[in-house]
């Protein structure tokens, strides 16, 4: 039996069902109803017609509302948990302060209905029709929103844990500073949503569309983007900045995690391998927010790619961590290349100088032979003997044939120019004493031949070719001793 109200005589015409409510609203469409902190638990009013009337903190739980119509009514802190809303209309409703807990508003149509700060946790919502719904603040966690349509949607600040909206038609959405934490997203439409200052950490937008979205200061790490489709997306505070890209290269782009890759060709030194930390912590130092590290150090086609993960990063500070991730590689290389130059110097230094002196000063006679890393020294009258040579050369000839064999694989000037380097480096391995600078300058233009074909290859065949050859030359240009 309904009780409470201000109305008796309206209370006990709802209590004899849906019909003789319906009937007697069709009698007295212009006469307001007000039915506040009234209560009709459990009753069965499907199909009721309660649209523009007062219903704040009306008692409606556990009450079989399928296909009842509250378009424009005023809910405010109504009781509606367990209800069965399944179908109903709430078109302009207001719910605000609404207990919901366990409510099912399975393919309900909330447009235009405010619901700002309410709770929705775990509420059924598949299937609704929640376009220009006002939602801001409202907890949404764990809530099934699956095939919702959401477009026009106010969601500011809305906590949105786990909920599931694949399917959802999300389309200019305001998701501002909204919370969708492990979100599942899948096959959503989310073209020109505003996400900027949102929480994306671990949700699912695999095969979602989202161009023209609005990505700025998201926090993104851990999130899944398999198949996703975006034309363009805006990254700057004001949205004005469209940045547009070519089909897969969002996913390529930003995909979790991130990634900066710098190629290291003909493989990576020791040098190289101990100073890479350095260089993370470089880049890491300049953008301590974005969680950057080491990911893997591979072989590819023509040398080493190093990966670096990145957990957190908006498109320019990307675009800012790739550009000094590969100048702080050129300053590694050219490091490494200024260490090797300088201990020549050292060397030859050693071998012209300091040692015929120490030497001439002892009385003893000396002769200096072999490679870089061998000295012999034998008594006598004081002398020097320093002597250039040059191991592999057996190994050169044969890269020198196997190269010229593979030149129909090459441009006409790369041909031209492999011929060049290879009849240089073949009349210098025929002299007595051939000279190391000469043979090392041969194989550099042999192994940037060699960079540009294994770069540029597109069949497995070729690859399997020229990769080996590029690896050997950068081993014997290694082996080249003074």
């Amino acid at each position: 039996m309904p009780n409470g109200g201000s109305n008796k005589e309206l209370l006990l015409i709802l209590a004899r069902g849906a019909e003789a409510w319906n009937e007697w609203r069709a009698e007295h469409p212009d006469e307001p109803v007000d039915l506040t902190d009234a209560s009709f638990r459990k009753a069965e009013l499907r199909g009721v017609d309660l649209s523009h009337t007062y219903l704040n903190r009306i008692n409606l739980s556990e009450t079989r509302l399928r296909g009842a119509n509250f378009n424009g009514a005023s809910l405010n802190w109504a009781d509606l948990r367990e209800a069965d809303l399944r179908g109903a209309k709430l078109r302009g409703a207001d719910l605000r302060g609404a207990d919901t807990k366990g409510a099912n508003f399975g393919e309900c149509d909330l447009s235009g209905a405010n619901l700002t700060g309410v709770d929705l946790t775990e509420v059924n919502l598949s299937g609704a029709v929640l376009e220009g719904c006002r939602l801001e603040r409202a907890n949404l966690s764990d809530t099934n929103l699956r095939d919702s349509r959401l477009s026009g949607a106010n969601l500011f600040r809305a906590k949105l844990w786990r909920a599931r909206l694949n399917g959802c038609d999300l389309s200019g959405v305001n998701l501002r500073e909204s919370d969708l934490t492990e979100a599942d997203l899948r096959y959503t439409k989310l073209q020109d949503a505003d996400l900027r200052s949102a929480r994306l950490k671990a949700a699912a937008l695999d095969h979602a569309n989202v161009t023209g979205i609005q990505l700025w200061e998201t926090q993104r790490s851990g999130w899944s983007i398999h198949g996703i489709v975006c034309e363009a997306a805006f990254w700057d505070e004001r949205g004005e900045e469209r940045v547009e890209y070519a089909p897969e290269e969002f996913e390529k782009l930003y995909s979790v995690g991130m990634r900066v890759e710098l190629v290291y060709h003909g493989g990576i030194t020791p040098f190289e391998v101990n100073t890479l930390p350095a260089l993370l912590h470089h880049l890491a130092t300049l953008h301590p927010e974005s969680g950057i590290r080491l990911k893997s150090i591979e072989e590819t086609g023509g040398g080493v790619r190093v990966s670096i993960h990145v957990d957190e990063a908006d498109a320019k500070t990307l675009d800012a961590i790739r550009a000094e991730a590969k100048e702080s590689q050129a300053a590694q290389v050219a490091l490494r290349d200024n260490v090797i130059a300088r201990l020549e110097i050292e060397k030859r230094l050693l071998l012209d100088d300091v040692l015929p002196k120490m030497l001439a000063a002892s009385g003893q006679h000396v002769q200096i032979t072999g490679s870089a890393t061998n000295v012999v020294i034998a008594g006598g009258q004081a002398s020097v003997k320093a002597e250039q040579t040059i191991g592999e050369s057996k190994e050169i000839v044969s890269l020198l044939r196997e190269m010229l064999l593979r030149r129909d694989d090459l441009s006409e000037g790369q041909a031209t120019e492999l011929e060049g380097a290879a009849e240089s480096v073949g009349a210098e391995l025929q002299k007595e004493k051939p000279k190391a600078g000469v043979v090392a300058a041969g194989l550099g233009v042999m192994k940037e031949i060699a960079v540009k074909v294994v770069e540029s290859a597109t069949e497995k065949a070729l690859l399997e070719h020229w990769q080996p050859m590029l690896h050997t030359v950068t081993h014997l240009l290694g082996q080249v001793s003074w």
